[in-house]
């Protein structure tokens, strides 16, 4: 998969996520600099996101990897981009386990 794909499927599941909450009006424009924070993401939310794009793209994304790209603390984790997950999808998704189909 080729980094635009990983990018248009990363901004609509930031986009279907973070409207969940919100009366499915998204207020912030998905971008690759758009933050977990800018989404309102907490850490419970960045497991949900990984599960998310694990089902989207068919393949296990680690929650823990993906919610400590910036680093452990809370404040690292508000700081992460779209820009980083795509990277670090673009980068990794070769290792990847296939998700199990249900």
């Amino acid at each position: 998969m080729d980094y635009k794909e990983i990018q248009a499927m990363v901004f609509a599941a930031a986009s279907e996520m973070s409207s969940r909450d919100s009366d499915d009006r998204l207020t912030t424009t998905v971008s690759l600099d758009t933050t977990f924070a800018d989404l309102d993401f907490d850490s419970v939310d960045g497991v949900e996101f990984a599960c998310y794009l694990s089902d989207r793209f068919g393949f296990e994304i680690p929650e823990l990897e993906l919610c400590s790209l910036k680093g452990n603390s809370s404040r690292d984790y508000e700081k992460t981009s779209l820009r980083e997950v795509i990277a670090y999808i673009a980068e990794n998704q070769s290792r990847f386990e296939p998700s199990p189909r249900t």
